[in-house]
């Protein structure tokens, strides 16, 4: 009996460690994209904007991933009324906290799916009118000619989603995607609007 546990003992253990050396390691992630963002009012337009930044993806099991990033990301919307065109443009330092899912695929492409929180600090809030010929900027709650606006909140909330297909090159591992983050708070402490941002994105990804 005492032969037998011995052999199940060095068994399992030999499961075990072949099962760990199945999950990859981490890699890093450099990545880059553009942002289309708006507010949740049905009168608002859209404002483009860059989002760029770093992450980890840590893999917890062969398909599955933790993929936290730290990221630039500019939001905003434009509106427009009497001749008149108002921008609003948010940056904000921001830290989505993804967990992604990898499709197991036979061929060197495979899609991916992400979503989780994405917390975010405001680096700058500036609102910006112009009428076709004369423009008038100014940092949000200040006043700058004839344009005034309420800061914004210093935090902001969301929940981010989306996905895209990954593919290596080099042995290294590129993707491309898209990007949804639903904001969860009021840009402002007068409330009214929501961040609402598209984002088309590609990363790279290493070792």
């Amino acid at each position: 009996m005492k032969k037998y546990l011995v052999t199940l003992g060095v068994a399992l253990a030999v499961h075990a460690a072949a099962a760990q050396t199945t999950i990859a390691p981490s890699r890093f992630e450099v990545m880059a994209g553009v942002n289309f963002a708006k507010f949740d009012a049905a009168d608002a337009g859209t404002r483009a904007g860059l989002v760029a930044g770093v992450g980890i993806v840590k893999p917890l099991a062969p398909t599955w991933s933790l993929q936290p990033e730290l990221t630039y990301s500019m939001k905003g919307a434009k509106g427009s009324g009497d001749g008149a065109t108002i921008t609003l443009k948010l940056s904000y330092l921001e830290l989505p906290l993804l967990v992604r899912y990898d499709l197991p695929t036979q061929s060197g492409v495979h899609p991916f799916l992400l979503a989780g929180p994405a917390l975010a600090l405001k680096l700058t809030c500036d609102i910006e009118g112009t009428d076709g010929t004369i423009t008038v900027s100014g940092s949000c709650g200040n006043v700058s000619g004839d344009v005034e606006s309420e800061d914004a909140k210093t935090f902001d909330f969301g929940a981010m989603f989306g996905g895209g297909l990954a593919f290596k090159h080099l042995d290294h591992l590129f993707t491309l995607g898209l990007r949804y983050n639903l904001g969860l708070v009021d840009v402002t402490d007068n409330g009214g609007v929501k961040n609402r941002v598209l984002s088309i994105v590609g990363g790279f990804e290493w070792p």
